[in-house]
């Protein structure tokens, strides 16, 4: 801003008087303004005006404007209490119930067995065991075995949590094997299972079926009579394999002679006894021997005379 300026009359050179000295000069925005001769009274208010001028430049200081900033600054919180007041936690709400429920996990369903082995032993033709559900949820299991000889009371249940169930195993034994038995009873619910392990044996003695002597009936040795010998047979089963076959009898009705039997197809074997040395009901046992070492016999009479 043009600033108006006040100057004093310069100092008179020589040969002027004060009174021939030009007067006081009135400068404003770089114009002289003596030079106008104005009246007395305008003059003032330019007087006024410029002062004005001069002191707005002096003091009004510029405004520089300051870039918007991008970022809204950051707003504080509020103080929760006023000062000097305890502090006070904040607790948060939940937006609905559902939001603020926190749903508990449930142990999934497990089911305990009370053995792991069950032993029929050499007669026994049933077993039971318990089941137990530890879990948080209800088992729904199922029994199966191994071999179609081991049924249950019950093959399939819902067991509650916390509940025990006992569980009863019959054994068929006509439908096993002879020898020792080895089977498995599986408990399954859900992706999980237990098993139990089958135990027992099986001891069939071989059967032996119309045991009979061809001729019937003997003459002693030593004479011109006959027949002296027999062919004895029979047919012999057994659920294994059969070992042996034999045929007792006594020549003299004191003393024992074995003769072996042999296989002669269809369960069937035969064998010969004689000559009998004295006259008697001869007793004569066929008796059969099975891979497991039993053993099963059966007995006729043949009668042995005199030769005349």
């Amino acid at each position: 801003m043009a600033h108006t300026r006040y100057q004093e009359p310069e100092t008179a050179e020589s040969g002027e008087t004060a009174e021939n000295a030009p007067g006081p000069r009135l400068v404003l925005f770089g114009q002289d303004l003596t030079q106008w001769r104005m009246p007395g009274i305008f003059a003032v208010v330019t007087l006024i005006v410029g002062l004005v001028g001069i002191l707005i430049a002096g003091q009004v200081e510029p405004i520089t404007h300051a870039a918007t900033p991008t970022t809204a600054p950051a707003l504080s919180a509020p103080p929760s209490t006023a000062p000097g007041s305890p502090a006070v936690t904040p607790t948060t709400t939940p937006a609905d119930d559902a939001a603020g429920t926190t749903e508990e996990s449930v142990t999934p369903a497990n089911v305990e067995l009370s053995t792991d082995t069950v032993d029929f032993g050499s007669d026994a033709i049933a077993a039971e065991f318990d089941m137990t559900n530890s879990g948080g949820e209800a088992a729904n299991w199922t029994a199966v075995s191994s071999s179609e000889a081991i049924a249950f009371s019950a093959s399939t249940g819902s067991l509650p949590p916390g509940e025990t169930v006992t569980l009863r195993a019959s054994l068929d034994r006509t439908l096993i094997a002879e020898g020792e038995l080895s089977e498995t009873i599986t408990i399954q619910w859900g992706d999980s299972r237990s098993e139990i392990a089958v135990t027992g044996s099986f001891e069939d003695n071989p059967i032996i079926h119309n045991p009979s002597a061809s001729p019937a009936e003997l003459k002693v040795s030593g004479g011109a009579c006959s027949p002296t010998q027999s062919t004895v047979t029979a047919r012999i089963r057994d659920t294994s394999n059969i070992e042996s076959v034999i045929v007792r009898w006594s020549p003299d009705g004191a003393t024992s002679q074995e003769t072996p039997m042999i296989s002669v197809g269809n369960d069937m074997f035969e064998g010969v006894i004689g000559p009998f040395t004295a006259a008697q009901s001869a007793t004569v046992r066929v008796v059969a021997f099975d891979e497991w070492g039993n053993a099963g016999g059966a007995s006729i009479t043949v009668p042995v005379t005199d030769c005349p």
